[in-house]
């Protein structure tokens, strides 16, 4: 159905990305984000940072579901970066 698809919203904290990524409410979040990976190879891990997202300042976790994750309808989804040791 056509319910069951939204549009969810990555901005990074910098506003440099913003980017809309249509998915089923069924798909899990780590699904969405490899294909914001392929659009933005430069937000993928290495050996100095590590990229995690937040939606209303709780942390999504990537193995659940968008429902899951409570991620609605044009929800923007903040891209966090976290500097490694």
């Amino acid at each position: 159905m056509i319910n069951d698809f939204i549009p969810v919203i990555f901005q990074s904290k910098d506003q440099k990305i913003l980017y809309s990524i249509i998915c089923a409410k069924t798909d899990k979040f780590s699904k969405i984000e490899d294909k914001l990976y392929e659009k933005f190879p430069e937000l993928e891990e290495n050996d100095n940072y590590e990229f995690y997202f937040t939606i209303n300042d709780k942390r999504v976790k990537k193995r659940k579901t968008i429902a899951d994750n409570n991620i609605n309808y044009s929800d923007i989804i903040t891209i966090n970066k976290n500097e490694i040791n």
